[in-house]
């Protein structure tokens, strides 16, 4: 059995090709803050192998979310 006396911090990064070259991409983690579509903010819930789901936080958008919750992929956020 392992013992650990710290938790260790797994950061996943995602490989985008773009034309001839790959891009590497953070990908959140649960509890980081992410924004997406100029202007909304929100913290990681949940991530799947695509996107990940958010807890919007601040919207100065015109945009409603149900719940205040939405899907975002990965190559459609910044991690602030």
């Amino acid at each position: 059995m392992l013992n650990c006396k710290k938790k260790l911090n797994i950061q996943q990064i995602l490989y985008v090709k773009v034309g001839n070259t790959l891009e590497i991409n953070n990908i959140a983690g649960i509890g980081d803050e992410i924004s997406f579509k100029s202007g909304i903010k929100g913290v990681v819930e949940k991530i799947y192998d695509n996107s990940v789901i958010v807890s919007v936080t601040e919207n100065n958008t015109d945009l409603e979310f149900e719940g205040n919750k939405t899907v975002v992929g990965h190559k459609n956020y910044d991690v602030i």
